[in-house]
């Protein structure tokens, strides 16, 4: 999990970005979401260690399975914003 102090992309036309490069090897998955996944899981502080917590778990499934883990885990969440999760994985 990258931790960083940025603004969301796109509220804010010219933002101050923290750059971070990270070596992604075979096997690796970069997962990235909009702030709507945390805030479905929970709308308690712990929102980001859930996410981790849910991301942990879907990388030791195939990533083919995830949209339906993902939606049986928000099944009954409350939504208040979009949910968008992308995963790539680094084939090698």
């Amino acid at each position: 999990i990258l931790n960083g102090s940025s603004p969301p992309l796109g509220v804010m036309s010219n933002p101050e970005c923290e750059l971070k490069e990270v070596i992604l090897h075979p096997g690796d998955t970069l997962v990235l979401s909009t702030d709507g996944l945390p805030d479905a899981l929970s709308p308690e502080a712990t929102a980001l260690d859930e996410m981790a917590a849910l991301v942990r778990e879907l990388t030791t499934q195939d990533l083919t399975d995830w949209p339906e883990h993902l939606a049986r885990q928000l099944e009954n969440a409350y939504r208040i914003d979009d949910v968008t999760l992308v995963a790539v994985k680094v084939l090698g």
